[in-house]
């Protein structure tokens, strides 16, 4: 396709899903009434966690620093959250340590604006031979100091109460002991997988054909309520489930899900279809075995942002794409059935009074305890280490949702 012409269609393309989103925005008018914005919690952008690494680091940021929050995760049992932070500060430039945290959210007086939140603790991630894995970028093999780079992005609990974590890079699934050790790795189609690493993306990009565009892994991840699979979420579509257009953008439409059996490692494969191919998928979270919630964003800040969403999918009926090697990047075959796909929240809806301050990144999402017998929903924003930028967390109440997976 020429590229003059190929600009133009994508130029139609984004104007058909524009119109598209607008549509379903109207959409969650009808259920607004159902979903409250209950309260906002804060963590200042230079609060330090517990890891005790005092040494800033190479570009001056505190190594304790709290931040960067990209998955989080309710534990029932202890009544706190597991807040899961990425490879660092600067995007992969200096030698961060992986690590999670829990933090408590003061759930008994949640009404009013502001919740109170504190860091109870800070655990480091280590691989079998207890290196600690790294978010440096250009970390590609473990040596006798570090672990594989890696960029956390996604946690959940597993039945036997060890921690599953998603990682960016390879990408990875591996699964922790809740101090912080490697158990085991589950495998991965090889098709998700960049071969032809390089700590800049672009370059890393250009020298791939296939598999996960740089920066853009495995993002989400949840655990079924009977245990029994993770569902994985890339955050965009695959280097060859896009096309190329001009200085190498990737263009596409159509994420890849991923259902795992946790004890064989069979699996299936779906399609998310994302609203707008500039999109991000940031999490996913269980409501039942075939239903889930999803974390879609357009990545832009404030008054910028067209698209802060929390779109309710369900896997029943889809077509397993798990053998196709490519997907089109623009229509799918009517042979080729994606996720169903509504609107569950729009955080850019006015009765929120939040579309003028919402981030750039909101990644972490989670069911929490029941407030007045109705279940919360918990999104947790990512700070990129910004120490003037502080970490959000906006508690919501979904009245009338019935799911195995809320505690």
């Amino acid at each position: 396709m020429p590229l003059t012409l190929m600009k133009s269609f994508a130029a139609f393309c984004c104007l058909c899903f524009l119109a598209f989103a607008i549509g379903q925005s109207r959409a969650v008018a009808q259920v607004a009434d159902s979903i409250e914005l209950l309260g906002v919690a804060s963590f200042a952008g230079d609060a330090l966690d517990h890891s005790g690494l005092l040494q800033p680091m190479d570009d001056g940021t505190p190594n304790n620093c709290f931040g960067g929050i990209s998955g989080l995760e309710y534990s029932p049992r202890q009544g706190t959250f597991i807040a899961l932070s990425d490879r660092g500060a600067r995007d992969g430039e200096v030698d961060w340590k992986c690590r999670f945290h829990t933090i408590s959210l003061d759930f008994t007086n949640v009404s009013g604006g502001k919740i109170a939140a504190s860091i109870q603790s800070t655990v480091m991630l280590r691989d079998w031979m207890e290196r600690p894995f790294v978010g440096l970028a250009t970390q590609y093999a473990a040596d006798k100091e570090h672990g594989d780079r890696f960029d956390p992005e996604g946690v959940r609990i597993l039945p036997n109460g060890n921690l599953l974590v998603s990682d960016e890079y390879g990408p990875h699934l591996i699964e922790f002991t809740p101090a912080g050790n490697e158990v085991r790795r589950i495998p991965l189609p090889e098709k998700l997988l960049a071969r032809n690493l390089d700590a800049e993306k672009g370059v890393e990009n250009k020298k791939n054909t296939r598999g996960r565009v740089c920066n853009r892994g495995m993002e989400g991840i949840a655990i079924t309520p009977d245990g029994n699979f993770v569902v994985a979420l890339m955050q965009s579509p695959l280097l060859q489930d896009a096309i190329r257009i001009e200085k190498g953008k990737l263009l596409g439409f159509h994420t890849r899900v991923l259902k795992i059996n946790l004890e064989t490692g069979e699996h299936q494969e779906f399609v998310y279809v994302m609203d707008h191919p500039k999109h991000k998928l940031h999490e996913i979270l269980p409501i039942s075995n075939d239903e889930f919630l999803v974390l879609e964003n357009c990545g832009e800040a404030g008054a910028e942002a067209t698209c802060k969403i929390v779109t309710r999918i369900d896997l029943r009926g889809a077509t397993d794409v798990s053998q196709y090697e490519r997907l089109p990047a623009l229509n799918l075959s009517h042979y080729t059935k994606p996720v169903s796909k509504s609107v569950l929240l729009d955080l850019l809806e006015p009765q929120y009074e939040l579309s003028q301050t919402l981030p750039e990144k909101i990644e972490g999402l989670s069911f929490g305890p029941n407030v007045n017998g109705q279940p919360t929903l918990v999104i947790a924003t990512d700070n990129d280490f910004v120490l003037e930028e502080a970490t959000k967390v906006y508690v919501f109440q979904i009245r009338g949702m019935q799911t195995a997976s809320i505690h």
